[in-house]
């Protein structure tokens, strides 16, 4: 029986140690995000969304910005 697709999300803040759950990252904290890698089964790409951030957030590099209003205020 195949196995449905999942995905976990880790962060690394200030290049600490990769983690999942609630993290909460301060002013100034660089943040990392990466699908952890044994478990991105079934998905040819994923697409990570940053729905708050600060007046002047700068777009991180090799990400584009949503098109469209339906796509919210997002990268």
């Amino acid at each position: 029986m195949p196995v449905p697709a999942y995905a976990i999300l880790e962060v690394s803040l200030d290049g600490g140690p990769w983690q999942t759950g609630g993290i909460t990252a301060t002013s100034g904290q660089s943040v990392q995000l990466r699908a952890e890698p044994n478990a991105a089964i079934g998905f040819k790409a994923l697409r990570f969304t940053i729905w708050q951030y600060p007046e002047g957030f700068a777009l991180p590099a090799g990400w584009t910005l949503g098109s469209s209003e339906e796509e919210g205020d997002f990268f």
